[in-house]
């Protein structure tokens, strides 16, 4: 394709040959940053259909057909050919907006789920992170899916009064970071006993008690409201 390829792109590359030639075929190609889809044609002329690799921020697509791996009627065969021309980025993007007012100089991050499907409220090594602009804009890229990051917001300014903005949090796919999407998500894990996606809810005390609730390691927002607003349960309950 012309420029650089995207995600959900294919990229098709034509094989002319000067005699017709049979048996083509995937395992005849090594290919780096790419996946092949389809092989169609026949004779002289083949077309080969390339995925581009998700999550890859800037590269090239190489495809190398081996030698000998085709042949024509009188049994000559091909040599080997390399293509390594189009350049890809499919990493995954994210942006938008955090509305406090305009909160300037947040750190944005988002909460990608491990390996058991839980995030863990902070930012980890490798997370995609941002910091707002004066219009509370944010972006990044990620190499792996945000499809199930929860978005959190840590700190900043409220651009209009000069007030500091604590923790704000958003479900996944979502383009703003307010108070509202943050109490969705107490309300939320207060029903369902999770975060936004599928967080593991901080420990609650069966009644709330005067000063501070105690520290936890998972959303501290969450903890806040809840030590307000949840109901009565068990210690230790996750």
């Amino acid at each position: 394709v012309t420029g650089t390829a995207g995600l959900g792109t294919s990229i098709a590359y034509t094989y002319t040959f000067s005699e017709s030639v049979t048996g083509l075929t995937t395992g005849d190609f090594t290919v780096t940053n790419g996946t092949i889809s389809t092989i169609t044609g026949s004779g002289t002329t083949w077309i080969v259909n390339v995925t581009p690799t998700a999550g890859v921020a800037s590269g090239v697509i190489s495809l190398v057909l081996a030698a000998g791996a085709v042949s024509d009627a009188a049994g000559n065969t091909n040599a080997v050919n390399t293509q390594n021309a189009q350049a890809i980025n499919t990493a995954y993007a994210g942006g938008g907006n955090v509305v406090d007012g305009y909160v300037s100089g947040a750190t944005v991050f988002a909460d990608i789920p491990d390996e058991s499907g839980f995030g863990n409220g902070v930012w980890d090594e490798g997370e995609p992170t941002s910091t707002t602009s004066e219009t509370g804009a944010y972006s990044f890229t990620s190499s792996v899916s945000l499809a199930t990051a929860t978005i959190i917001s840590v700190g900043g300014t409220d651009v209009q009064t000069g007030a500091s903005v604590g923790q704000l949090i958003a479900p996944a796919g979502s383009t703003v970071v307010t108070p509202v999407t943050t109490l969705y998500a107490v309300a939320y894990a207060n029903t369902t006993g999770t975060g936004m996606n599928g967080s593991r809810r901080c420990d609650t005390p069966t009644a709330p008690a005067p000063g501070p609730p105690p520290p936890c390691g998972v959303l501290k927002v969450l903890c806040r409201f809840m030590w307000i607003t949840s109901k009565p349960m068990s210690p230790g309950r996750t």
